[in-house]
C-alpha cells in the first residue's frame, strides 16, 4: 500500500474528529508520522507484511518518512491529504481488514496523546534508538516487528 493511502486515512479520520469531539486536536505532521509508525510497527507485527513501503528513519521528533516531511514540509498541522478525491484514498486503507485494524489501533490508542508525548514515547522504544545509533538513521523492519510483537500484540 502506498504510504499516501494511510496519511490520507489519518488525516479524514483526524478531520471528522475535531469536527464532533472538542477533545481531539488537529494533528500535526509529526504526530502524524509517529502515527505511522505506530499502525507500520502494529502491521508488521500482527500480519507479518508492512503495510506500506516507505522506508522510516529516525531524527529527532521521532520517526520520519521522507514524503510525508517534504509534503508537510513548514507546516504546523497536517490538514491536506495527499489525494483530493473525497477520500478515495483513505478508502483503500479501510477495505483492507489488516490495514484498517493497523491503522485504526494507532489511532486509537494515540488520538488524545499530545505530539510531545508521542515522540517522547517513539524515542525510547528500540527500534529508534537503535536506527539513531546508525549512520543512515533508518528503522529495520525486523526490529520494529518484534518490537511490536513483545510490547504491543503480547499485552492485547
Amino acid at each position: 500500500m502506498d504510504v499516501k493511502n494511510v496519511v490520507d486515512w489519518f488525516i479524514l479520520t483526524n478531520a471528522a474528529d475535531v469536527k464532533t469531539n472538542p477533545l481531539v486536536d488537529v494533528l500535526t505532521p509529526i504526530k502524524l508520522m509517529n502515527l505511522l509508525y505506530v499502525a507500520q510497527g502494529y502491521h508488521l507485527a500482527a500480519n507479518d507484511e508492512l503495510l506500506f513501503s516507505e522506508p522510516m528513519t529516525a531524527w529527532v521528533f521521532g520517526a520520519k518518512v521522507a514524503s510525508v516531511q517534504r509534503h508537510f514540509s513548514g507546516k504546523r498541522e497536517a490538514l491536506d491529504p495527499f489525494a483530493h478525491h473525497n477520500g478515495v484514498s483513505a478508502q483503500i486503507v479501510d477495505d483492507d481488514k489488516h490495514s484498517r485494524e493497523a491503522v485504526r489501533a494507532a489511532y486509537d490508542a494515540f488520538w488524545d496523546w499530545s505530539t510531545n508525548e508521542l515522540s517522547e514515547a517513539v524515542k525510547k522504544q528500540t527500534p529508534w534508538i537503535e536506527a539513531r545509533a546508525r549512520e543512515d538513521n533508518v528503522i529495520d523492519q525486523g526490529v520494529l516487528k518484534r518490537y511490536f510483537e513483545q510490547h504491543v500484540l503480547a499485552y492485547g
